[in-house]
Parts: structure tokens; C-alpha cells; sequence
């Protein structure tokens, strides 16, 4: 038996959930079968990121510069010393512009960005497929 788990790799509270299974697999009745390298096999396989905003931190957005996550996000999946992926990054900007008020000047940006989204999250999903087939 085979058992991968892969949980938010940003949020320190998922490591909650290991403690939990690995007193399962102790318990389970051919533990000795099983095996752990520590090292996903998953090296050079590609990865999506899309991370939606309802602001922005793209150039010339009041917070340009402030996005933690997405950069996080790169290192820790396509780092080679770390997960090692090949990652592309799609990000809408400005979602809320079409929902509330305040950004409502700022729809023009909102739809140029959910345009290039589209085209570059479309690459991926028909590349992917061909890469990962078996």
C-alpha cells in the first residue's frame, strides 16, 4: 500500500494533521512495508500556481510589493534543494473591481488581468497533460 499526503506547504497548522496519521501507520498491521524517503518524487514535474486577488501587488498597486504567499509559494515547490517543480504562476488581479464600489475605477485592470490569466493558465492545461501522462 501506497499512502502520499500533501498538505499546505505556508500554513504552520498542517503539521497537526502528521502526528495523527503517523500514530495510524504505527497501529497499522503491515507498518514494516512501508517506507518514507522524505524526498517527494516530484522533481521537475510541473505545477499551476493561481493565486486570485481582489487587490493587487503588481507595479503600481498601492501594496506593490507586499505579496508574501505567491513568492513563498515559488521557492518552497520549485526550489531544486526543495520540491524542485517546474511552476508556473497564473494571477488574476484586481477581482473585486467588478463587486464592490471603491475599485470600481479599476475594472479596465481587473479585465486585462483575468484576460492574461486566462491565456497563461491555458498553456499549462494543455501541456500539462502531454507531460504527465504515463
Amino acid at each position: 500500500m501506497k499512502v502520499e499526503i500533501w498538505s499546505e506547504v505556508t500554513c504552520p497548522w498542517c503539521g497537526l494533521g502528521s502526528h495523527p496519521m503517523d500514530r495510524a501507520v504505527e497501529r497499522f498491521e503491515y507498518a514494516d512495508t512501508l517506507s518514507h524517503t522524505g524526498v517527494p518524487p516530484v522533481a521537475g514535474r510541473p505545477a499551476v500556481v493561481i493565486s486570485a486577488r481582489g487587490g493587487g501587488y503588481g507595479p503600481g498597486a498601492p501594496k506593490e510589493g507586499l505579496d508574501y504567499v505567491v513568492p513563498t509559494l515559488e521557492a518552497v515547490l520549485g526550489r531544486d534543494d526543495l520540491l524542485g517543480l517546474d511552476v508556473t504562476t497564473v494571477i488574476p488581479e484586481l477581482t473585486m473591481a467588478a463587486h464592490v464600489p471603491a475599485p470600481a475605477a479599476l475594472l479596465a485592470l481587473h479585465e486585462a488581468s483575468l484576460a492574461d490569466a486566462h491565456e497563461q493558465a491555458g498553456r499549462p492545461a494543455t501541456a500539462i497533460p502531454s507531460q504527465t501522462a504515463a
